[in-house]
Formats: structure tokens, C-alpha cells, sequence
């Protein structure tokens, strides 16, 4: 039998394997990363706003795509320096507003579990791309209301249902509601509960040389604000303004949002890919293969959601086709009668253009003969001016007979 060579350091020359680091910066380059974040917590505790701070823009501008009732997505490419990441957010809205919150984390679960589902099916067809798309949940963010106490029976009952499906960062929001000692004393209690109720959060790797700056403040404590004033240096600093000061959101004597983003996006946003892939979804992946196996019938929930979704997509291409037709026939129908009613507008529009050049025509006529008609009456008077008044009209009649004479004369005709 064959013994192994110990392990032994050679000093050498530069040979090039120092450099696997550019090799990986390279590949990650070239391709970018996918980075999927769930953002989970009540409404009111500023999720929107700090998803803005996080990656200094108005995310709140791209319009989400509805995956189910309890679910949104928003997807948008950053890039920084060459590199682009593309991100995808599942936000959910109304979480823990409903009366009876026993079931509020069923959408979380099932939404983490298609997502690993879809990863799968992508990974088990013969005919792949070389590139999977990944949009497996490598984060969550769950946002815990500042009561300064203790966790609610909500945030528990979730977090155990979530801790073993996904990497989950506690985040404390508001922490400006708190005092310095309440808040130090609310971070040890929600860390107590962790740990009595077994819910593990994502440990960040203690490798970075930097961990002195982030060491401690998990549940992060973070304040967010889209107010931004600029200081007498000329730096944009974002703010909350109160009656007694400014809290500065990017300050971190004032509040851990600076650490957050840093761990998150800055130090080891590889880690929370790796880790997703090495442990959560592998754990996913280990238990549908598995069933799979064992039933060996083709009941395996895997494969009960790759028919499902294939009768899902089926149905809902059959049911797209008839909305289609359905729009079309309306469309079709309403055009029609646009056109009729246009044809109809412009037989009457030519209808009363006649009848409009007829009365003008007339009222030319009348304002002719009126015109005429006082020529006449103004050349009588002038005519019996000089008249004696003896030789004068003395009826109707005889007036009437002396303006014909006159009006023959001149070669018109009134009467």
C-alpha cells in the first residue's frame, strides 16, 4: 500500500499561480453576477427607502412584476466601475397586515422553494446552456419592528421557517425610535431569542481583516432617509432631521446602514452566492433528488411541479389566445362603428354646408335688394323735392305708381 507524500512548502520562483484571483476577477467580469435579495418585514418600516439608500437610486421608478399576491419582483442592472451585477428584489407587500398571520410565511417559502425548483430543472435537462440563470434567493433581509423589547410571536414563527431555506440578516429599521442603551439592550434580547428558539442567521466569514468594523452589530440597527443636504465642504450627506439634531444615514457612529451595505454588496456578497449554492440549495436539492428516488414513480414533487407548471403554462397560453381574439373582435367591432359614425358625421356635416350656402345665398339676395330698394326710396324723395305740392301723391296708390315709374326708369323692378 501506497503511503501519500506529506504536505511540504516548496520555495519557488514566480510560476503564475498567484494570480487565480485575476483569473476569477476575469470570469466574474466578463459574465457579471446575479444577486437575488428578499426583502421581508411589515409595511411602514421603510423597506422601500432603504432598498433606495442601499443602491443610491429610485428604485421605487421600476414597475414590479406581480408573482403572486404576497410577492413582487423588481430586476435592474448596476454597474460600477466595468462591472455589472444584475440585482432582483422580491419584495412583500402586506406582509403581516392581515388579521390571522398563522400562514404569512407559506408565500415565502413556496416562492424560495420555485425558485430552487426552477434552478433545478434548468440543471437536470440533457440539452442546458452553458449558463444557468440563477434566481435562487441568496439573501433576506427581515426587517424587525423597533419595540424595544423583544421579538413579536410573527417575526419567530418566520424566522424558523426561514432560516433553514435561505441566509437571513435580522435588521433592526428605525433604530432612531430607540435609544443608544434601549437599542443595545433590544439587539442583546433579539440575539437571545435566536438563539433560545434555534434560528440561525447568516455568520459573515471572520477572515476580512476589516471584521473590527462590522464586529457586534448583528441585528443590524439602521436608519434610512431619501433627504439629502449638502455639508459646508460640499458633501451630500442623506438625513433625518428632528427638532434636537441630525441622524446621518451614512454616519457609523449614528447607525449600522453603512456596515450593512458594506457586508452585503462590498466584502462578501460572493460568500452569500457560494453558501446559497453549497448549503441551502444543496439541502433542496439533496431532498427532491431524493424523494424522487425513493418513490421512484414519478411523484416526486419536482416532477408534480414540473407538470404542474407545464399544464399552468399550457393553460395560460390557451387562455391568452382567446383574451386575444375576444380584443380583436372588439376591436374589430368598434372600429366598425367609428366608421359608421364617421360617415354618418360627414353626410351631415355636407348636409348642413348646403343648407348653409343656401340661406347665404339668399341673405345676399334680400341684402341686394334691400340695398336696391334704398337707392330707389332715396332717388323718390330727391325727385319730390322739387315737386309741387299739388303734383305730389296724394294716396297709397298714386305713391305706389309714381316709385314703379321711377324704378322702371332706372331699369329695376321691385313689385
Amino acid at each position: 500500500m501506497t503511503n501519500r507524500s506529506e504536505s511540504t512548502r516548496l520555495p519557488t520562483d514566480y510560476i503564475g499561480i498567484a494570480d487565480y484571483k485575476n483569473q476569477l476577477f476575469r470570469r466574474f467580469h466578463k459574465y457579471g453576477l446575479e444577486f437575488n435579495i428578499m426583502v421581508v418585514g411589515e409595511t411602514g418600516l421603510g423597506k422601500s427607502t432603504f432598498i433606495n439608500n442601499l443602491f443610491l437610486s429610485n428604485v421605487d421608478n421600476i414597475k414590479p412584476i406581480v408573482v403572486s399576491k404576497s410577492i413582487e419582483e423588481k430586476s435592474f442592472i448596476v454597474v460600477e466601475k466595468n462591472s455589472h451585477v444584475k440585482i432582483t428584489l422580491a419584495n412583500t407587500p402586506g406582509f403581516g397586515n392581515d388579521l390571522n398571520n398563522c400562514y404569512c410565511w407559506r408565500p415565502l417559502i413556496q416562492y424560495i422553494d420555485q425558485k430552487n425548483a426552477e434552478y433545478l430543472l434548468n440543471e437536470l435537462k440533457i440539452n442546458r446552456s452553458k449558463r444557468l440563470p440563477d434566481s435562487r434567493i441568496h439573501v433576506c433581509l427581515y426587517f424587525i419592528t423597533p419595540t424595544g423589547h423583544n421579538l413579536k410571536e410573527l417575526d419567530k414563527k418566520c424566522l424558523k421557517k426561514l432560516h433553514d431555506k435561505v441566509n437571513v440578516i435580522p435588521i433592526i429599521a428605525k433604530a432612531d425610535t430607540l435609544t443608544k442603551d434601549e437599542l443595545h439592550k433590544f439587539k442583546e434580547n433579539i440575539i437571545h431569542e435566536l438563539v433560545k428558539e434555534e434560528i440561525k442567521i447568516y455568520n459573515f466569514p471572520e477572515s476580512n481583516p476589516d471584521k473590527n468594523m462590522t464586529s457586534n452589530r448583528t441585528p443590524y440597527a439602521i436608519v434610512c432617509s431619501n433627504n439629502v443636504i449638502t455639508k459646508d465642504n460640499g458633501t451630500k450627506v442623506r438625513i433625518r432631521e428632528y427638532p434636537w439634531g441630525v441622524v446621518e444615514v451614512d454616519n457609523m457612529n449614528h447607525n449600522d446602514f453603512c456596515a450593512l451595505r458594506d457586508d452585503l454588496l462590498k466584502k462578501y456578497m460572493i460568500d452569500l452566492i457560494s453558501d446559497t449554492t453549497n448549503v441551502h440549495y444543496e439541502n433542496y436539492r439533496y431532498t427532491q433528488l431524493s424523494e424522487i428516488i425513493e418513490k421512484g414513480d414519478g411523484e416526486g414533487s419536482l416532477v408534480r411541479y414540473l407538470d404542474f407548471d407545464t399544464k399552468i403554462n399550457k393553460d395560460f397560453d390557451e387562455i391568452i389566445k382567446k383574451k386575444e381574439k375576444v380584443f380583436e373582435e372588439s376591436v374589430k367591432k368598434r372600429i366598425a362603428i367609428i366608421e359608421e359614425k364617421e360617415k354618418s358625421l360627414d353626410y351631415t356635416i355636407e348636409q348642413k354646408q348646403r343648407v348653409l350656402n343656401d340661406k347665404k345665398r339668399i341673405l345676399e339676395n334680400l341684402i341686394n335688394e334691400y340695398s336696391r330698394s334704398m337707392e330707389g326710396t332715396l332717388t323718390l324723395c330727391n325727385s319730390h323735392k322739387n315737386t309741387p305740392l299739388s303734383k305730389r301723391p296724394s294716396t297709397i296708390q298714386e305713391a305706389k305708381k309714381s316709385i314703379r315709374d321711377i324704378i322702371k326708369r332706372q331699369g329695376s323692378s321691385i313689385f
